[in-house]
């Protein structure tokens, strides 16, 4: 019975428009929904949910074209970040994401940004233009096998998987001030 504030992120392709996504705003913050990522297999469950404890497997390639290496995150305390330029509540989540790696990254606390863009060339204008200081996968990179992505279930973004530093899932969902908190008893 209540109203939501929504907007509608279309795309000019093949000489047509297309609603590729849609964001509203709830009461407990701004939901994004990618309708061309693959869709969970229950509708009333969370798929990151089942990754907890168990280690996460990520490829895959940056905006620069190189190869994700994992083994540079042996030890770290991890943040995997799925999220999209054109998605509001991604940038709203940035200043946040931001403000614990500058106040973590000294005691090993990293950033994997893995970016669901379909278009890679406004992902590279992105990255160019705001410089975070951590790693930029492009999901749909034309070398990537596998969209991380649709591997994991991930229909809504952002959405943050925090790795331990043994490498398996320690939380999900970590927004806001739960990624500090998280932060704060893993590093």
């Amino acid at each position: 019975g209540q109203t939501h504030k929504t907007k509608l992120h279309p795309r000019y392709e093949d000489d047509q428009w297309r609603v590729f996504a849609l964001s509203a705003t709830y009461p407990d913050g701004v939901k994004s929904i990618d309708f061309e990522a693959a869709v969970a297999p229950r509708r009333d469950a969370d798929p990151l949910q089942a990754l907890v404890g168990k280690p996460l497997e990520l490829e895959g390639y940056t905006v620069d074209g190189g190869r994700l290496d994992m083994s540079q995150n042996e030890g770290k305390v991890v943040l995997v970040d799925f999220w999209a330029t054109w998605c509001g509540p991604c940038h709203a989540e940035m200043p946040n994401v931001r403000q614990n790696w500058q106040k973590h990254h000294g005691d090993g606390f990293e950033v994997i940004a893995i970016s669901v863009d379909r278009d890679i060339s406004a992902l590279k204008s992105y990255v160019a233009q705001e410089k975070p200081p951590w790693n930029v996968v492009a999901d749909n990179h034309p070398s990537n096998k596998k969209l991380m992505a649709s591997k994991y279930g991930i229909g809504v973004i952002p959405a943050f998987i925090l790795l331990g530093r043994d490498g398996k899932v320690a939380a999900v969902n970590c927004s806001d001030r739960q990624l500090g908190q998280q932060l704060a008893q893993l590093v």
